[in-house]
């Protein structure tokens, strides 16, 4: 892979900012506190979605004062192109799932049939239940 560093500065310099550090940060706060009330008391096992999900749960999970499992899985229905119907994993969950809390990390949720499919997946190999948190693209502006 051949990367053109002067397109990406071009696309940084060129890129409009969506929200401020500080809503970000509020999001962020919000989310954790979200997610701390529900799942604070069971133990979850936290994904991250690979790649999309990294950023997140590098910004969220510092925010989670609480004992928790983390691992990753990579799946996608894209792989070089823009779209697709075919879920091909590239890395599965290792975990033994059964009667688990899980939380999903993603990035951002297009039409929701990866995730979907990740959340199905991960309920048929015995998770009681299966939590996502990930930004609706229509929340971007």
């Amino acid at each position: 892979m051949n990367v053109d560093l002067e397109e990406i500065r071009r696309a940084r310099e060129e890129a409009d900012c969506l929200c401020t550090p500080a809503e970000v940060d509020a999001a962020l706060n919000q989310l954790a506190a979200d997610i701390t009330v529900r799942l604070q008391d069971k133990n979850p096992l936290v994904y991250v979605v690979m790649n999309g999900g990294l950023i997140l749960a590098g910004r969220l999970l510092p925010r989670l004062p609480f004992p928790l499992e983390l691992a990753y899985l990579h799946a996608t229905r894209y792989g070089h192109a823009l779209q697709g119907t075919l879920l091909d994993w590239r890395v599965r969950p290792t975990q033994d799932l059964r009667d688990r809390t899980v939380l999903v990390l993603d990035d951002i949720l297009d039409e929701g049939h990866t995730l979907a499919a990740i959340i199905d997946f991960l309920k048929q190999e015995g998770a009681r239940e299966v939590h996502s948190a990930v930004r609706p693209r229509s929340s971007i502006r």
